[in-house]
């Protein structure tokens, strides 16, 4: 893109794992009349991410998932819930 308006060039996905094997990232290029994805990747180790992030540009953005971990409370339902159990529901009238 010769000019530049609040359309970024790329657009940088990345979904953090706990291991690099199921680690992530994608790509969208925008082009004047058309989204480009390119193919996503997947096995993605620390230093790649780093050279992906680092050669973002000026006009470009990322975004990036990262798994904190879920509420225990959330577990428990989701447990209770697999076992055919009623999920109670904490602090709700």
């Amino acid at each position: 893109m010769t000019e530049h308006t609040a359309t970024p060039d790329r657009t940088v996905g990345v979904d953090l794992a706990t291991a690099a094997a199921r680690t992530a990232t994608a790509v969208v290029r925008w082009e004047e009349d058309r989204a480009v994805a390119e193919v996503p990747r997947v096995g993605c180790e620390d230093e790649e991410l780093l050279a992906l992030l680092s050669g973002l540009g000026p006009h470009d953005r990322a975004g990036i998932d990262v798994p904190f971990g879920w509420p225990v409370a959330f577990v428990e339902a989701v447990g209770a819930h697999a076992r055919g159990r009623t999920v109670a529901r904490a602090g709700r009238a």
